[in-house]
């Protein structure tokens, strides 16, 4: 299910899964790279800076597995008639301005993944006419079909939807290269660019820094990391309740499906979102601790599992030029808050920030490396295949977003690893919104509408009376209405 909001010039924004995108229909041109490009991919010298942990892990699961890529899908759109050699140069410009483009992985039969580099100028592109294309389906398929998954070097795409009087530019890169922020990222960037050179002037973007000093940054402190280290003995401390095992979603998921199912719901509308962040304040948290702590309220009410335990997506762009910076910066960190006596919101609140704060301190500590340090990485499972993971955003905030909110545009998620359950909080310029991937099971359906229903009602409590309680013993049997 998408769910839109008007930027300021009352111009629409969908957030939504990738299944869920219909473009419009159109004569559909894409721009992918060339075999020059490709054979320069091929013949790129290694690099002494290795892939970032969760990049190693996320290639090696690929490899063996492609159908565990995960792409990631944006576009907007524009009025008139499109500049294709002006979009080129645009598109051209955004892959040579990201150095994580320009980085070819190769996997061994070892597990062992080798960075190797192109320069930026070796990167080109070529446009393929696909003529019209009248279902919004097709266009999709399309666009998924067209760009290689990982580990390819080549996956990415770029393209463009003549309509009669607009256009649709989308991008389709894949997880290994991007993640949500990057998504507005690159969006503000192809505008940008398109704009300059449409008009022959500068764009004007600051300068951004590279992924690559991001990897070799955290590369060179994850392996200095020993079993005994403050990072590893916290998260080791974290898991214990949970037989060192991270723990999944608490309500019944059913066996394993090898694919999944999605629901999005509105949790907080525009004046509600405004009311929400003063009580949070008062209370002294903020916004995301305020998420947190009606998260945990409502697991309080699904399940008796305590404490709450999720996998939370934080950013580690920490500089300035990073804040301009696409590639997957973002890693989950865990997120722990006991409840214990504390049954309102208004008593939780507080610590709820606290605990989004000790877990943001860990953002530099790869799950991955602490998996192997605990010597808890059995096989090839993933971590984040069986814990429950949490993104929480304002999108209003990334660099562009205000840009973005004035074209109608959308972004569209991926897939995550069978068997987990991922829930997605945005907080958007008129309602927040809370998306949740599940295995398609009957028993998942059960569990994430009784979670949903529960969570919409919790939040409406809190915007509209100030504050949520919950009995010491209230759990998953009780009835609470949809807000």
């Amino acid at each position: 299910m998408l769910h839109p909001y008007r930027g300021n010039r009352g111009h629409v924004l969908t957030v939504g899964f990738i299944e869920d995108w219909q473009p419009a229909v159109g004569a559909v041109t894409t721009w992918t790279v060339t075999d020059q490009a490709r054979q320069a991919a091929a013949l790129a010298p290694a690099h002494r800076v290795a892939p970032s942990f969760q990049q190693r892990a996320y290639l090696r699961t690929v490899a063996d597995r492609p159908v565990a890529a995960r792409l990631r899908i944006l576009a907007f759109d524009l009025p008139g008639a499109p500049d294709p050699a002006a979009l080129r140069r645009a598109v051209l410009g955004f892959l040579r301005r990201h150095d994580t483009f320009a980085g070819r992985f190769a996997v061994t039969g070892y597990g062992t993944v080798t960075r190797h580099q192109l320069h930026a100028e070796q990167i080109d592109i070529a446009a393929t006419g696909h003529g019209q294309l009248d279902d919004p389906a097709a266009i999709r398929e399309l666009v998924i079909s067209g760009t290689p998954a990982a580990p390819a070097w080549e996956c990415f795409s770029f393209g463009v939807i003549e309509h009669d009087d607009s256009f649709t530019v989308y991008a389709a890169i894949d997880h290994l290269h991007t993640d949500g922020i990057g998504q507005i990222l690159a969006a503000n960037d192809l505008l940008t660019l398109y704009q300059a050179e449409i008009s022959g002037s500068t764009a004007l973007l600051a300068p951004a820094a590279g992924h690559v000093a991001h990897c070799d940054r955290e590369n060179r402190f994850n392996e200095q990391l020993i079993p005994r280290a403050a990072p590893i003995l916290q998260w080791a401390q974290l898991l214990r309740p949970y037989g060192d095992e991270l723990p999944g979603f608490p309500l019944p998921l059913g066996d394993s499906a090898p694919v999944h199912a999605h629901r999005t719901a509105t949790l907080l509308h525009g004046e509600q979102a405004e009311r929400f962040e003063q009580i949070c304040s008062a209370h002294g948290g903020r916004f995301a601790g305020g998420v947190v702590a009606a998260l945990a309220l409502t697991e309080a009410l699904c399940t008796d599992r305590r404490p709450y335990f999720v996998l939370a997506a934080v950013d580690t762009r920490t500089t300035v030029r990073e804040a301009g910076s696409v590639g997957w910066y973002t890693a989950p960190v865990p997120l722990v808050l006991n409840i214990g006596a504390r049954h309102s919101f208004s008593a939780l609140v507080a610590e709820a920030q606290d605990a989004a704060g000790r877990a943001r301190e860990l953002r530099e500590t790869s799950v991955h490396r602490v998996l192997e340090l605990l010597d808890l990485d059995r096989g090839d499972r993933e971590p984040t295949r069986v814990a429950t993971t949490l993104s929480i955003s304002d999108l209003r905030t990334v660099i562009g977003a205000e840009e973005f909110g004035r074209v109608e545009g959308g972004l569209h998620g991926c897939p995550i690893e069978p068997g987990a359950v991922g829930i997605s909080v945005d907080r958007l310029a008129d309602r927040t919104t809370i998306s949740i991937r599940y295995p398609d099971t009957a028993a998942a359906y059960e569990s994430i509408q009784y979670y949903l229903t529960t969570a919409c009602s919790v939040f409406g409590a809190i915007a509209t009376d100030g504050d949520v309680t919950i009995r010491p013993m209230e759990t998953a049997n009780q009835a609470v209405p949809l807000r």
